[in-house]
């Protein structure tokens, strides 16, 4: 029996889907009996199956493998992306991968979500605002031709606005709800890369270690390590693929495959793709802009207290956000970018899990829905070329 995992737009909330949510036109593969379905789409309620069968997700680890695994995707993606970037138009060259000193707001339209502990429903209620804002310095301790080795430290504050809850009736218990919540974030990291060949083919092997805490508590300590070989480099192409093994006792499963393919066509048209984050077609504008469109995803985390303030359970939260839209991108000189993005962001997953265990043993979920959003941000990269 075929099994579908819809990645880019579905929210996935248990191990059976109905047929009639999976979306009718994606990318399919087939690996072990097993069929694979993407879809991308800037309309996800459109062309929707009528049917009444139900599709067995067994393959459901593979989600969450790819949710833990987005918390330490972009730090290594950055490193990868250096190495196998292409060198296609002059545009191109405007807009380095790695970006030293970055700051971004990052704004969400209203949306509804549905609460859930413990499997069990508790009603609905709104988000009337929610917007985040990031700061990132990232730079290189040292550079050889065999060594790459950065450091970083992130800092990130996200707020919440509700509205009302409506509980469902009959309901074991009650949800008490602050007006308005918000939550401060510090990481920082240290990522070492080596550069080496096997069987003729350059390899990148990668480690990367950080810690997070809030304003209150300490966070956890992580890592990762990944290996690339770049199995063909031109001027117009690149093409790679590893494998990355995460050190989080909570990951469900310990390793992931990674495929970086970037292609430069003629009038500075572009095709990114770094899976799974992301999935981009890019094209310079103007004399200095780069707009790109596709989707993105992103693993947004905060360590959620629950209870009293210094007594109460620390949980995990994490939210798997797939950001389809577009992005612009003008290099204004002097080695500063500016950048906007505005679409859909579609949540594959948002739940909670006490700190330390693993995803399995959530015990609760979010379930938002869709909504809109845009971020603005400014970058200064000094330190890439």
């Amino acid at each position: 029996m075929y099994k579908t995992i819809t990645i880019f737009l579905l929210r996935v909330s248990g191990f059976d889907l109905p047929t009639s949510q999976v979306l009718s036109a994606g990318l399919h593969f087939l690996i072990e009996n097993t069929l694979y379905y993407f879809r991308i789409s800037s309309n996800p309620f459109r062309h929707i199956l009528h049917h009444s069968s139900t599709i067995n997700f067994y393959p459901m680890k593979i989600i969450l493998t790819l949710v833990l695994a987005l918390g330490f995707t972009p730090a290594f993606a950055q490193t990868v992306d250096t190495i196998t970037k292409v060198k296609g138009e002059p545009i191109q060259e405007k807009f380095p991968n790695r970006r030293n000193f970055e700051v971004k707001y990052e704004q969400f339209a209203p949306t509804d979500y549905a609460p859930d502990f413990n499997g069990e429903p508790k009603g609905t209620g709104r988000i009337t605002n929610h917007y985040r804002f990031k700061a990132a310095v990232t730079v290189p301790v040292y550079t050889s031709d065999r060594w790459l080795i950065n450091t970083s430290v992130k800092y990130k504050y996200e707020a919440f606005e509700f509205g009302d809850f409506i509980p469902l009736p009959g309901t074991s218990s009650a949800i008490t709800q602050n007006p308005q919540d918000n939550y401060h974030l510090f990481t920082g990291s240290l990522s070492v890369t080596r550069f080496g060949s096997l069987f003729g083919k350059r390899m990148a092997y990668n480690g990367l270690i950080f810690a997070d805490a809030t304003d209150q508590d300490f966070g956890r300590v992580k890592g990762n390590l990944s290996a690339t070989m770049i199995l063909k480099r031109t001027r117009t192409t690149s093409f790679a693929v590893g494998v990355s093994a995460m050190i989080d006792r909570s990951a469900p499963i310990p390793f992931m495959p990674i495929i970086s393919y970037q292609h430069a066509f003629s009038n500075d048209w572009a095709l990114d793709v770094f899976l799974p984050q992301r999935l981009m077609i890019r094209k310079g504008v103007f004399k200095n802009g780069w707009i790109s469109l596709g989707t993105e995803m992103e693993n947004e985390l905060l360590y959620v207290r629950i209870g009293p303030a210094q007594t109460g359970t620390l949980y995990d939260y994490r939210q798997m956000e797939l950001k389809s839209g577009l992005t612009y991108e003008h290099n204004l000189g002097h080695n500063i970018i500016a950048t906007f993005k505005g679409g859909m962001t579609n949540y594959m997953n948002a739940r909670g899990v006490i700190k330390g265990q693993s995803s399995d043993t959530y015990e609760f979920r979010t379930h938002p829905d869709p909504t809109g959003y845009f971020s603005l941000g400014i970058s200064f990269h000094p330190f890439e070329k």
